[in-house]
Formats: C-alpha cells, sequence, structure tokens
C-alpha cells in the first residue's frame, strides 16, 4: 500500500489498540449505510405527508435485508485478503481480490433479479396497507436496483479494509451521507419525484462512494503488503 496515512499494520504494535482504532470506523460506517433509509423516511416525512412517510418507513426491514447481506458477505470474503496481506503473499492477495469481485458481481447480478420480481410479494407479506403499498413498492423497487452500487461501495470498503485501511472508507461514506440529504432534498423539494426521489437519491449517493472508493483503490494503493 502506497500513498495512504489511513493503513493500520494490525501485525505490530499492541493488539487491542489496533483493534479498537481499526473496527471504530468499520462500526459506524456500516450505521451511516444503514441510517440512508432513515434520511430518507424524515425528509419524506416532513416533505410529502404522513402516509408517503408510513410508506418509506415500512421498507426499512427489507431494505437492511440486502444491505446486511453485502456488509456481511465483503467482510467473510476480506478476511481471506487480510490473511494473504499479512503474510505477504502477493499472488494469493490478487487471487483472492478477484475472487472476491467475480462474487460479488454473481451475487448482485442474482439478488437484483431476484429481489425485484419478490418487492411485491415481500410488501404482502409484512402487511403493508393499500395506502402505502404503491409508494413502498415504488420506493423499495428503486433501492433494490440500486444493489450493485451497494454491493460495489461494500466490496471496494472491505478491500481497503483487508489491507488495514478502515478510515477511508468511512471518509467516503460521510460524504455521501450528506450528498444523500442533498440529493433528497433536490429530487423531492424542487424536482419533485416524490417517494422515488428519495430512493434515486440513496442509489446516487451510493454509487458515488463506490466510485470514489474504487478510484482511492486505484490511485494509492499498490499489490504490495510492506
Amino acid at each position: 500500500m502506497t500513498g495512504s496515512k489511513s493503513v493500520r499494520n494490525l501485525t505490530q504494535g499492541k493488539i487491542f489498540s489496533q483493534i479498537l482504532f481499526f473496527a471504530i470506523p468499520v462500526i459506524i460506517g456500516n450505521l451511516l449505510q444503514e441510517l440512508y433509509n432513515v434520511v430518507d423516511t424524515l425528509i419524506v416525512g416532513q416533505t410529502l405527508g404522513e402516509i408517503k412517510l408510513a410508506a418509506v418507513g415500512s421498507t426499512s426491514s427489507l431494505n437492511f435485508f440486502a444491505l446486511g447481506f453485502f456488509i456481511g458477505l465483503s467482510a467473510g470474503c476480506s478476511v481471506i485478503t487480510s490473511q494473504h496481506f499479512g503474510a505477504g503473499n502477493i499472488k494469493q492477495i490478487k487471487k483472492s481480490v478477484a475472487v472476491h469481485i467475480l462474487i460479488g458481481i454473481i451475487s448482485s447480478a442474482v439478488l437484483t433479479v431476484a429481489f425485484v420480481f419478490l418487492v411485491n410479494p415481500f410488501l404482502t407479506m409484512l402487511g403493508t396497507t393499500k395506502e402505502t403499498f404503491d409508494y413502498a413498492s415504488r420506493y423499495l423497487t428503486i433501492i433494490y436496483l440500486g444493489i450493485p452500487a451497494t454491493m460495489l461501495y461494500n466490496l471496494t470498503a472491505s478491500l481497503l479494509r483487508s489491507v488495514g485501511d478502515s478510515k477511508t472508507p468511512l471518509y467516503l461514506l460521510l460524504f455521501s451521507s450528506v450528498l444523500n440529504v442533498g440529493l433528497d432534498l433536490l429530487f423531492i423539494v424542487v424536482f419533485k419525484w416524490d417517494v422515488a426521489g428519495a430512493a434515486i437519491a440513496t442509489v446516487v449517493s451510493q454509487l458515488i462512494s463506490a466510485v470514489l472508493c474504487c478510484i482511492y483503490c486505484l490511485l494509492y494503493t499498490s499489490p504490495s503488503p510492506r
């Protein structure tokens, strides 16, 4: 890794402090990702009324269903990469990263198609009311169409974490979280895109954080773990 001061070598120093300072940004980052839906709900409630507030709020568990899958998948895959990084095995690092990317692409493609088709059955299963059903379906469909963006951020973020950098993904996510608020207001208040605007704002914000993570990986990382 070159050009980054955020990298933490977990194979050296006191174990407790190393893990603690590495884990805090990871925990905060995971919480921020969950707050996308909360922010959407708050802004929709303030601008579009109670029915649409209830519609967006009712999707929170289904929203996290997809998000939690990719957080877990990326974290699991990054363990292998981090082990090879600590051992200084460049060949295996490249191989594990390639497999990580392949798994991400396949899983996001399959889940995007499956979840989009299952939006209405999911909402029916949760007992979504008639008044909120169409709004909730519209919002959740767009969120699920944005699954590749969710996958891309979590994949690149986990790769950075696997080489000891847990701060950069958090900084980029903080930026995209603020951006999400601005885009929510732009798409809902200015463009009048209703609940779809809130969903589009979330997907665009996630995509931007993912692209920035990719750019950072390309510009500031190298194959060498030393």
